[in-house]
């Protein structure tokens, strides 16, 4: 008699292969794809940094002197967190003043801050942090100085 397709033994065998194939590679894919969206997210917060520093110079700042202006808004505003000196600018504010589009982490809007820390020599630092928060997906690690809600989030 003669046979015309697959036992089912070897169907077993296939769906195995198969099985583990599937169970070998998902891992990896779905870890790759989870750090391309934490490396997204550093971008973008670089991008956050970089308009916050833009937003400062054009309202803040003599670009002679680089003394502070009189007339620098209250979106730069200060901040004393567990007795550190902050200044910050909230990332809702550079979005409604369009220095930057709105953030995103998976579909999800962020909120968030880039925060500015006064050294020792009565000035703040020119290389400030941003912080996002995207709900309950992301969230900038602040290393336990502060929480997000000490700064409205």
């Amino acid at each position: 008699m003669k046979k015309n397709g697959f036992t089912l033994v070897e169907l077993l065998v296939v769906v195995a292969i198969l099985a583990m194939l599937v169970a070998l590679v998902v891992p990896n894919v779905m870890e790759s794809y989870h750090n391309s969206l934490k490396k997204d997210m550093e971008i973008q917060e670089n991008g956050v940094v970089d308009a916050a520093n833009i937003f400062i110079r054009d309202f803040c700042y003599s670009p002679i002197t680089q003394e502070n202006l009189a007339n620098c808004p209250v979106y730069f505003k200060d901040k004393m967190v567990s007795g550190v000196n902050y200044r910050y600018v909230l990332l809702d504010d550079l979005v409604n003043l369009k220095f930057i589009p709105a953030v995103y982490y998976s579909d999800v809007k962020c909120k968030g801050f880039v925060l500015y820390q006064k050294n020792d020599n009565g000035r703040y630092n020119k290389n400030p942090k941003a912080y996002l928060k995207c709900s309950t997906v992301y969230q900038t690690e602040t290393g336990g100085k502060f929480n997000y809600s000490d700064f409205g989030l």
